[in-house]
């Protein structure tokens, strides 16, 4: 009994000290006590992907990250207050004088530059609900500040800039986000002012500098007379339809008979498979063509000399337009451009130049014509093709006089267009803030400071 006490009690230091872990040493350290490293996980608040050495092993904390919530859209009121609606006035303009049509013959080019006319309002107020429309207050003409910018509220997808023409401005701009209200059409596309040249006669010296012309990058109206000299099928013209210019109609026989336009107008879809939109009457005499112009064309190009505004008021069946002095050089140009900058339409008639082939009738300086382009690129004005700019003005006009109404909280506006006008084209408009739509899909910003409407829609919404 005695000797297994004895035994016993020899064998119990050497378990206690095993079960103590200690060693040869006799350090003592456990192996818990050791510095531990921390796997890398999500950064931490100050950016760092590194949890720090500790001597005591933190729990491990799995990070979550709660997802950005997309903006919800509002929903329209069912039942909108009846307001009292502030009319809008529109700008008062003055229209423009023609000069009564030249008779049949070269037509007297112009001799001294233009002068700037008046500038004029750069947005047009668009029609309002009334109250019988059961719409909300709208704002009145008064002068607002700025829109306050914040994040978009309108989750729209798409091209900002379907239209593809030049836009405005640096950008930069955010999109509005008051009260949805104050639909605004912005005057020529957003820009001061608007600038179109067109060409006559398929003329030798437009081909002799057509890689000087393309790489301006902006687009012309080609007026083609289709069986009267020059040569219309030169492959120039088809890469400047393709590079976003305008083929235009100026008859086959360079006549003033009606059915010439008819007949021009046939071989340009035979060769080119396009419909022109707009016409050059032959030596400036339009009287023939006001049929034809009213059922067929936006506009007819007369050379009466004039400019044209923002509100359209002018004789669509006699565009006026400018025919620089044979050998006009750059200062008449610069003129041009000057002139389209304070407010206008500034329309010019070139048949060619005076070098690289044949010019035509009152070639000017082609040095001259294309050192008032660049010029022109630097001024706050639009350079588009005859089209193009004639299609935004009376697009405007149709917006202007739009039907109204309310449909479940929600503004609407809805048009018609002639049979004549052009596919493909766009208006830039403004608001106060809500959600623009058309054919229930929101329209996307354009952080040069507006929205594309299609004129094809025939439609537009403005939700709160």
């Amino acid at each position: 009994m005695h000797t297994r006490l004895v035994i016993a009690s020899s064998i119990i230091p050497l378990l206690l000290a095993a079960a103590c872990g200690g060693d040869e040493t006799g350090s003592g350290d456990s192996p818990l006590t050791s510095a531990t490293v921390a796997p890398t996980g999500e950064p931490s608040a100050t950016g760092s992907n590194t949890v720090p050495v500790t001597t005591t092993p933190p729990t491990p904390t799995m990070s979550t990250t709660t997802p950005t919530t997309p903006p919800t859209l509002p929903q329209p009121t069912t039942t909108p207050t009846t307001p009292t609606t502030t009319p809008t006035t529109p700008p008062t303009t003055t229209p423009m004088a023609t000069t009564p049509a030249s008779p049949p013959g070269p037509p007297t080019p112009q001799t001294t530059v233009p002068v700037t006319p008046d500038t004029q309002p750069t947005e047009m107020p668009m029609p309002m609900p009334t109250a019988t429309d059961t719409a909300p207050t709208m704002p009145s003409d008064t002068a607002t500040p700025e829109p306050t910018m914040t994040t978009p509220v309108t989750p729209a997808m798409g091209d900002p800039n379907p239209s593809g023409i030049m836009e405005p401005g640096a950008g930069g701009v955010a999109q509005p986000s008051g009260s949805a209200g104050n639909l605004k059409v912005l005057d020529w596309a957003g820009f001061g002012g608007a600038l179109t040249y067109s060409f006559d006669d398929a003329t030798g010296s437009q081909q002799g500098n057509k890689d000087k012309m393309m790489e301006l990058g902006v687009p012309f109206t080609w007026y083609l007379t289709t069986g009267a000299g020059g040569n219309p099928s030169d492959p120039m013209y088809k890469a400047a339809l393709e590079a976003g210019h305008e083929l235009g109609n100026h008859t086959k026989n360079h006549t003033q008979v009606g059915s010439d336009a008819t007949d021009g107008e046939k071989w340009i879809q035979d060769n080119y498979g396009i419909t022109s939109y707009t016409m050059a009457a032959p030596n400036g005499v339009t009287t023939d063509f006001v049929n034809i112009t009213n059922s067929q064309f936006l506009l007819d190009r007369g050379v009466n000399g004039g400019t044209i505004g923002a509100d359209g008021n002018t004789d669509w069946t006699n565009l006026p337009s400018n025919l620089p002095n044979e050998g006009a050089g750059v200062d008449v140009f610069k003129g041009y451009a000057d002139t389209a900058a304070g407010g206008k339409w500034q329309t010019v008639c070139i048949h060619g130049f005076q070098s690289g082939g044949s010019g035509g009738y009152h070639p000017v300086s082609f040095q001259g014509w294309y050192d008032g382009v660049v010029y022109a690129k630097t001024k706050n004005i639009w350079i588009g093709s005859m089209e193009q700019v004639a299609a935004y003005i009376q697009g405007a006009q149709a917006i202007k006089g739009a039907t109204t109404g309310m449909d479940g909280g929600a503004q609407t506006w809805t048009w018609t267009l002639k049979d004549s006008f052009p596919p493909g084209h766009y208006l830039r408009v403004t608001v106060d803030g809500g959600t623009l739509s058309q054919d229930g899909t929101p329209l996307p910003w354009n952080e040069h400071g507006y929205y594309e409407i299609s004129l094809d829609a025939g439609n537009l919404s403005l939700a709160p």
